[in-house]
Order: C-alpha cells, then structure tokens, then sequence
C-alpha cells in the first residue's frame, strides 16, 4: 500500500476540514463522550442516534446557518441582476453579477466541506488505523449526513473503495495507458469556484460547437432559452426529467417536445432551427443540452449571464 499511496493523505484531508472552522476540538471531545456512553445492547437504536445527533448539534447549527445566509443573499443578487437587465443597467448588472459570483464561491467552499467530510471517511475506511481518528471519522460519517446538501448528480465521488482491485507500484506504461493507472488519493486542495457560473459557460460553449457562427451568440441563447421553456412547460418532460436517468429521459416525451418547438421556431430562428431538423446527430446533441438546463440550470441564466 505505502508503496502506491502516501497514507497521511487521511490527515491533510483531516487538515483542510479543520480549517473550515465549523466543527471545533470540543465538539469531537463531546462525540467521543457520547460513543463512549453508548453501550451495545443495552439501549435502542433511537436512544443511541439521539445521543450522537446531540454530540453533532453544535456545528450542525453552525454549518445551516452559513448555508442559508449564503443562500438568501444569492436571491438577493439574484433578483438584483433582473431588475438591472430589466432597466438595461449595465453596470448595475455586473456589480450585481459579481457580488452573486462571491456569495456562489463561498457557498462552493461550504459544500466543499461537506463533500471532503464523506470523503475523509472513505479514505479512512481502508488507510488509516487512529484511535483519534476513528472518532473524526465516525464523527464525519453522521455529521456530513445532517447537513443540507446539493444535487445527487453533483457529488464528488472521488476517493470511493474500490472493491476486488489489487494495488500495485506504478509501472512505466504507453501514453495511451496512463489514463487506466490507479492514482494515489490526494486531498481535495482546489479552491471552490462558481459552479452555476461555470455551467452557463459551458452550456454556451457546447451551443457555440454545435451552431458555430449562425446567428451569433445572442441569437443562439435566445433560441435554446426558447426551446428549453417550452420543454420546462410540459409537465410530463419535467416530470420525466426529474424522475429518471438522463438515458431515460431522453428515451421520454422530451425529444419528441424539442423537435415540436424547433420546427415552431423556424418562424423566430429559422437558420438555427434548420440545423438541428437537417442532421438527427445535431438534433441528438441540442436533445442533450436542452436536458442538462432543465435538470441543473434556469433557461432564463443564459440570457441574464454574460
């Protein structure tokens, strides 16, 4: 194992969750206390998971309150950058933009701290061996389930146990061959960005792809703003989309509901229409981005963000 995998990692991901400053020393002393007191066998499960959802009360409070305010004041900026574009107040509209921007990337950071809590826990699970530790892992393990959270989709699932693998030492391999290697884990250093912002960005690079220069960038997010719309009205494709895989989605009534708006839409946006309805692979692309709007995005983001 040591021979592949640095097995401190455990304690700089331990590291980077201590920085947070939510949870605190006394808050796994008092866990720790209440694990000690809990004896199999002699109290019901209800009894113990009162006792541990005590212990993690504290920085339970700690945490949602940060997520709400961060919260309300993205609403805030949010409903400032309609009515700036609603005004047509440019400046208004990027000092609102990038004051959402900020309250978006702390809020990636607090949800970066629940991720690496169920992350630090599985890494755990099959590197380390700390008393102390155990404790922060049993800690982290129902701590990291009390908090809000974000979409399933969106999880890091890096750092899962991978199951009937053998590790072995790195060996030189052909460049096509690197990307099968198993990587040593690392502790999840990056800085939280934007995300919201960030998927915007690509959904507009993904549609500048598929249209290239046909009515330009502005037309372009209108049409897919348009199209996407319709879609969101129909309560079976939401209800589809909501419910079930993107495979099965695209399997549903959203293709057929796209198709109806695109050929609608040749009266608004007739070059753009003619793209997608001339080249079914074209049409099986747009199917795809019209589908991750609805499911992680709002039509209306991709003509309210620059």
């Amino acid at each position: 194992m040591e021979s592949v995998q640095d097995c401190n990692v455990v304690y700089d991901a331990k590291a980077l969750l201590d920085n947070a400053g939510i949870y605190q020393f006394e808050d796994l002393e008092v866990f720790k206390k209440a694990r000690g007191k809990a004896v199999p066998g002699r109290e019901t499960d209800e009894s113990l998971h009162k006792k541990l959802y005590s212990a993690t009360q504290r920085p339970t409070d700690v945490f949602n309150s940060k997520l709400k305010i961060l919260s309300d004041a993205i609403e805030k900026w949010d409903a400032a950058i309609d009515k700036a574009v609603a005004e047509g107040d440019k400046k208004a509209r990027e000092y609102a933009e990038s004051q959402r921007s900020e309250f978006a990337i702390e809020r990636e950071g607090l949800m970066r701290f629940k991720t690496d809590l169920g992350r630090l826990v599985r890494i755990y699970n099959y590197i380390v061996d700390d008393a102390e530790l155990e404790n922060f892992a049993a800690f982290a393990k129902i701590y990291s389930k009390r908090l809000a959270g974000i979409a399933p989709e969106q999880i890091d699932l890096t750092g899962l146990v991978l199951a009937n693998y053998q590790i072995r030492a790195e060996q030189k391999v052909d460049e096509e061959g690197e990307k099968y290697l198993l990587k040593p884990i690392k502790p999840n250093e990056a800085g939280p960005s934007d995300r919201e912002k960030e998927f915007i960005s690509q959904i507009i690079a993904r549609m500048n792809e598929l249209f290239g220069d046909i009515s330009g960038d502005v037309g372009q997010r209108h049409f897919t703003s348009q199209i996407v719309d319709i879609a969101m009205r129909n309560n079976r494709v939401t209800e589809q989309v909501e419910n079930n895989t993107k495979e099965q989605a695209l399997q549903g009534d959203l293709p057929r509901v796209v198709r109806a708006a695109t050929v609608d839409a040749m009266k608004s946006h007739n070059d753009l229409a003619r793209v997608l309805l001339k080249d079914k692979q074209t049409m099986g692309a747009f199917f795809d981005i019209v589908y991750d709007i609805m499911k992680r995005g709002d039509a209306k983001d991709l003509i309210d963000r620059p």
